[in-house]
């Protein structure tokens, strides 16, 4: 396979659609007849922050690679078959979710202390890159079952039909991954709300106790602050009572709501 790495897609000498699909970092994996050529349109992921699309031109039994000079290749890709390309591709994806399953690691160990804002601009981020993600390969998936339906001379033989059975095995299994870990950033998050619901419910819980303990003897208090005849008002030690009563009827609520698990 030829390698021809471009810095300015618009240098190139291919036709005008192909020069397109490679300025634009956003297009999926299609395929095109043109000039009795065949070109493929591959979205390459060479990093989490790099995924750039790259071109394959079939002509008759020759195969030429465009790529971008900020695409990392390996070094032995010129050896490669047109089907170890797609291999590689699928193999960069799935370092790119495991990547996101490190990252949802890390959640699930904070995720007991609540989702703050930014954790959740965060999961939702990861999110849209799984979404992302999971097109593109089902874009290549769609690729390979157009080369395995139709069996262009150029990208199919009977000889490579089992590598792109394997092709599609590698697609569905990418593709469930990123399903499982969807479903667990939605665990995360229901997790997380009920969570803090319950630590919500529980402060509020403490907070209605310790108001009711204040009112015993704010109430007490309250009823000697009248201008009225109260029990215990000529008696030299009624301090000392209203102040014992108050605080044993306190003790006593403490008692009841701790035994009751409000504290």
């Amino acid at each position: 396979m030829k390698i021809i790495t471009y810095t300015d897609a618009t240098t190139l000498t291919l036709p005008a659609y192909v020069i397109q699909s490679l300025r634009d970092k956003a297009e999926l994996a299609h395929i095109r007849h043109l000039d009795n050529k065949t070109f493929i349109i591959l979205n390459y992921p060479s990093s989490p922050k790099n995924l750039h699309p790259i071109c394959v031109e079939a002509d008759g039994s020759d195969y030429t690679l465009y790529a971008h000079d900020t695409v990392i290749l390996d070094d032995n890709v010129a050896d490669f078959t047109f089907t170890d390309l797609i291999i590689k591709t699928l193999r960069n994806y799935e370092t790119l979710v495991k990547y996101v399953n490190a990252k949802l690691n890390h959640f699930e160990n904070v995720m007991d202390r609540g989702i703050t804002k930014e954790n959740i601009r965060q999961l939702f981020s990861i999110n849209r890159q799984l979404i992302w993600y999971q097109t593109a390969i089902n874009a290549i998936g769609d690729v390979t079952q157009y080369i395995n339906d139709q069996k262009p001379e150029q990208l199919w033989s009977p000889a490579n039909a089992s590598e792109y059975a394997n092709i599609r095995i590698e697609i569905n299994q990418l593709d469930q991954n990123i399903i499982m870990y969807q479903q667990i950033i939605d665990a995360i998050m229901n997790v997380s709300d009920s969570l803090f619901s319950n630590k919500l419910n529980i402060t509020m819980k403490r907070l209605s106790a310790i108001t009711l303990v204040l009112s015993i003897p704010t109430l007490i208090t309250s009823f000697y602050g009248m201008n009225i005849d109260l029990p215990f008002q000529g008696h030299p030690y009624s301090l000392v009572i209203v102040f014992t009563i108050s605080t044993v009827l306190t003790i006593a609520t403490v008692a009841y709501l701790y035994k009751k698990d409000f504290f």
